[in-house]
């Protein structure tokens, strides 16, 4: 059997597309926006509008379920870069929390 193929991740990674924005944290911050390509609990992986530079990164992702059906939530999450390719890039999570925000509305014409 070939180590190439064996799987090492210790954490199930699930496949979930959700918007996100993100900055970096240290000298020369930058932002910019993307998506969700998976996620684990100690790990994500994202896509981005152009190829992600820097270290660390505070990323915020828009969560697709209401607290109590009403509030939005963002999973705000501190990470450091492991790797990246083009505009792929996965992080390691060193923190993260929930935090609510305004919902927002859709303009309907009549």
């Amino acid at each position: 059997m070939s180590l190439i193929n064996i799987e090492r991740r210790i954490k199930k990674r699930f496949p979930i597309s959700l918007p996100l924005t993100y900055i970096t944290l240290g000298r020369n911050p930058f932002s910019g926006r993307g998506h969700t390509v998976n996620l684990s609990s100690s790990g994500l992986l994202i896509s981005t509008d152009e190829p992600y530079w820097g270290r660390k990164a505070e990323i915020s992702i828009e969560w697709p379920v209401l607290l109590h059906g009403t509030v939005g939530l963002q999973f705000k999450v501190i990470a450091i870069l492991v790797r990246t390719d083009g505009r792929r890039s996965a992080f390691e999570m060193e923190s993260h929390k929930f935090r609510t925000c305004a919902l927002k509305r859709i303009a309907v014409a009549s």
